[in-house]
């Protein structure tokens, strides 16, 4: 039996919680079988309580609009109806995939990926360092090229952390892109 391990090119922290003030980190992984390990025991998103937070951060880089590495990027947001939680986690798994497997061009640029679970539906954001327009628009039509990635194509808005921030909430925050 072969016992190679595939490096993945971060390391990065699962954080999980009913709420931004109850989001911990639990746990780290480094491999794609450290990932899968920890995936293939993660229940589905439609059976996960109201409200509900799974994100996959860079190692020492925690979900928070102010930490430094965060302050200056923005994220890609997509919204899903409730009605949606099958297809909602099929692209979550393919953004999950592409993302920590370091095939999505421009990836290089991400920091995080978040899905929340909220009582209409779901949010996925893909958090990243700054990014011109012209990124915004090919890191999201690479999204949009994902296999399973339907259910979110026109609903898809890039916006910076600090524009969010400054309004107190990214919904609130004008698009720098929107596909």
């Amino acid at each position: 039996m072969l016992s190679a391990t595939h490096p993945l090119e971060n390391r990065w922290s699962l954080w999980a919680g009913r709420g931004w003030k109850d989001t911990r980190s639990v746990g780290t992984v480094a491999t794609v079988e450290d990932y899968l390990g920890v995936a293939n025991n993660l229940a589905p998103p439609s059976s996960w309580p109201v409200p509900y937070i799974v994100a996959w951060f860079h190692e020492g880089v925690p979900p928070e609009w102010e930490t430094p590495v965060n302050a200056k990027g923005g994220a890609w947001v997509a919204c899903l109806s409730a009605k949606r939680a099958r297809e909602t986690g099929a692209v979550w798994r393919d953004i999950v995939y592409a993302v920590l497997g370091g095939t999505l061009p421009l990836g290089e640029h991400i920091v995080g990926l978040r899905l929340n679970k909220r009582r209409g539906g779901f949010r996925i954001a893909i958090w990243t360092r700054a990014l011109s327009a012209d990124q915004a628009r090919a890191m999201g039509a690479a999204l949009l090229a994902l296999p399973r990635a339907g259910p979110i194509a026109g609903t898809m808005e890039y916006k910076r952390h600090a524009d969010a921030s400054a309004g107190g909430s990214a919904f609130g925050a004008m698009a720098l892109v929107s596909m």
